[in-house]
């Protein structure tokens, strides 16, 4: 075996196809080399050797089949481009991406919902670190938009009175954004009368 140095059988040690060489492991460094990476050091998954990774398909023979579910979701995990992960602290599974639906994730080992774009625990409306909904806010402040504090939907005005009836039915002051007739806003701008 090339990493314990014993004479072992052929029947319980495999070769890698290596280059320049070929390496021949025991089932136990393999086995060794495989639960250490999954569980001591994560930064060594996937296991190599001549810094090739080494699949854990090719170890079949030699690994539990816990060890190989293990290898597989790793890789899987490795292989997930913005991987989002469980909110709750005491868990922080990887929630697999057929378990996220409208920007909500839900994991599947303690069912604690994550907001996708923030990783945080889910939150009711928009999340604040949207890029497309932090893009439309830009617009919006440089227009000088305001936003219903109810629906969140944004408001162009360009003439008339501050009094806004949103579509939502909310009624609010479009010159500070509180409900209609709690401010001390004037009632219409009387430079365009």
């Amino acid at each position: 075996c090339g990493a314990c140095l014993d004479d072992k059988p052929t029947s319980v040690t495999m070769e890698l196809a290596c280059n320049p060489e070929h390496h021949t492991y025991c089932h136990t460094c393999i086995e060794t080399l495989f639960h250490d990476s999954l569980h001591k050091d994560t930064a060594l998954f996937p296991p190599r050797c001549c810094k090739e990774p080494i699949p854990p398909e090719a170890c079949r023979p030699f690994l539990s089949r816990m060890l190989i579910q293990e290898a597989e979701a790793k890789q899987a995990e490795i292989e997930t481009a913005n991987a989002v992960y469980c909110s709750a602290a005491r868990c922080s599974s990887l929630i697999p991406s057929n378990n996220i639906k409208a920007g909500t994730g839900t994991c599947v080992a303690c069912k604690q919902q994550t907001c996708a774009t923030c990783k945080n625990a889910k939150h009711e409306g928009s999340c604040p670190e949207d890029v497309n909904d932090m893009f439309v806010k830009g617009i919006a402040d440089r227009a000088g938009w305001q936003q219903c504090s109810k629906c969140k939907r944004f408001i162009q005005f360009n003439i008339g009175c501050f009094h806004i009836i949103c579509i939502c039915g909310f009624e609010f002051c479009y010159m500070c954004g509180t409900q209609w007739k709690t401010c001390k806003c004037p009632q219409f701008d009387e430079g365009h009368l």
